[in-house]
């Protein structure tokens, strides 16, 4: 299966999920952005692959939780 790795890092009260793997800068270059979000991260997932995120405890739980939203969203046929 393939890793969609990013780096959460706080940038002006921001948690901003910067690309680390292939596949997350081929998401990231899709999306035509630098930084990838929740919503992005959510359409990694149900494609397949896996979500990796490396942050502190606090940036890797709210990141979870916005995912499973807006995976929620996706499920119900509401776009992110």
């Amino acid at each position: 299966m393939t890793a969609c790795h990013v780096e959460a890092r706080d940038v002006y009260g921001n948690t901003l999920l910067y690309p680390v793997s292939r596949a997350a800068h081929l998401l990231a270059a899709l999306a035509g952005t630098r930084t990838l979000d929740a919503g992005a991260l959510a359409i990694a997932a149900e494609l397949g692959l896996s979500v990796d995120v490396d942050g502190s405890q606090r940036q890797v739980e709210t990141i979870a939780a916005r995912v499973a939203k807006a995976r929620d969203a996706i499920r119900k046929g509401f776009t992110v």
